[in-house]
Formats: C-alpha cells, structure tokens, sequence
C-alpha cells in the first residue's frame, strides 16, 4: 500500500524535541508494519528541509544533520512527480473548492500524492487536506 506523507508527520518524525515526536515514531513504525510504502511530494521534502534547518530548537536540528536525517529515514522512497500541467490544474481544484493562497501548496502535495499512486496521506493538517484532497484520496492524522 503506498501512502503519502506530508511535512506535518516529517518534521516531528525526524525531531526528538518536538512535542509530537513520540506520535509520530509511533505512527511510522505502525505503517511500516503494515507493509507501506511511503510516497513523498519534492515539495513535503523541501518544506520539511526547510523547517528543521531554519526553526530554533525544539523544532529545528542542526542543519548539517538535516540532510543526512531525510535521507536516511526518506531516501529509498518514491517521490510522487509534479508532472507538467500539475500547477494548473492544482489552481483549478483549489479554486473549485473556495480556496486560495497558501492552500495550494495542500492541493499541489494531495494531487501529486494521488496520481502516483497513493490511497491515504497521513497529516497532522487533516483539516486543510480534508478540503481540497481529490476524491478517492483519504487523508488520515497519524
């Protein structure tokens, strides 16, 4: 079974400080258990690179750990492709549903998630995902 996962699980995943990491451990190796196979969006790697590189503890972690830590949790995953024409139609759905701005980035993972395959992402932004996740996409919190 091939999930997504969103930079909401990653950071506290890969951070010992923060307050969800104990969750998050918990979540991933129940996941592993179950035999999935994680998909990641570039944009979730780069967002999660970025907030544990820039953020003071107990979020961030020293960056020159930061790319070693994604690698080795992340780095045999399948990375979901943002193809050509994705941007478009992202906007499409994001407006379709009544929103914009900053929610785009939400839909950009959701779409890529689901056209590479993925059944079920795991975010600790369900809410925001709930909204604009295409349908036959379930979005679940850890």
């Amino acid at each position: 079974m091939k999930v997504g996962i969103d930079s909401s699980v990653i950071v506290p995943l890969l951070n010992k400080g923060h307050s969800r990491h104990a969750q998050a451990q918990t979540a991933y190796a129940t996941w592993i258990a179950a035999g999935a196979e994680f998909l990641l969006t570039d944009h979730a790697i780069l967002e999660s690179f970025s907030v544990l590189s820039r953020a003071p503890e107990p979020i961030g972690i020293p960056r020159a750990e930061v790319e070693q830590a994604l690698l080795e949790s992340f780095g045999s995953s399948a990375i979901a492709p943002i193809r050509a024409g994705l941007a478009w139609d992202v906007i499409r759905l994001t407006l379709s549903r009544g929103f914009w701005g900053g929610r785009v980035y939400d839909a950009a993972i959701a779409l890529a998630t689901y056209e590479a395959g993925a059944r079920l992402l795991i975010t600790w932004n369900a809410k925001h995902f709930h909204s604009i996740a295409p349908v036959g996409l379930e979005v679940r919190e850890p």
